[in-house]
């Protein structure tokens, strides 16, 4: 197994923060979001709206949260791998049905 090691660093200093900021509400609005970035529009801790900046309304569609495509890609591959085992299962005891049934396939005791 290889050993791990840091690859990326980064260093954040902070010089002050205020318990209570004032902000004005104008910071908060007409966010710029870069092209190609996932956006999520939540109402009641629910996801209503997503799509991707920057692409047509006519192409965009819902965009799957992270977490449930990493659990959808993780599905796919024990569906995949079980299949592939299943398959393998079956060869395998087709094989040696037909090593036992076939030509030449007499018992020590039948030829006798």
């Amino acid at each position: 197994m290889a050993k791990k090691q840091i690859v990326f660093t980064s260093v954040i200093q902070v010089d002050k923060a205020e318990l209570d900021p004032n902000y004005d509400i104008s910071l908060f609005r007409d966010i710029k979001i870069p092209k190609g970035m996932a956006v999520y529009h939540i109402r009641n801790d629910e996801i209503v709206k997503s799509y991707v900046e920057g692409d047509s309304p006519r192409v965009q569609g819902p965009v799957a949260p992270v977490a449930r495509s990493r659990a959808s890609s993780r599905k796919t591959a024990y569906v995949v791998g079980g299949s592939v085992l299943g398959l393998a299962l079956l060869i395998f005891l087709y094989a040696r049905r037909r090593r036992k049934d076939g030509p030449g396939a007499e018992t020590f005791e039948s030829a006798a």
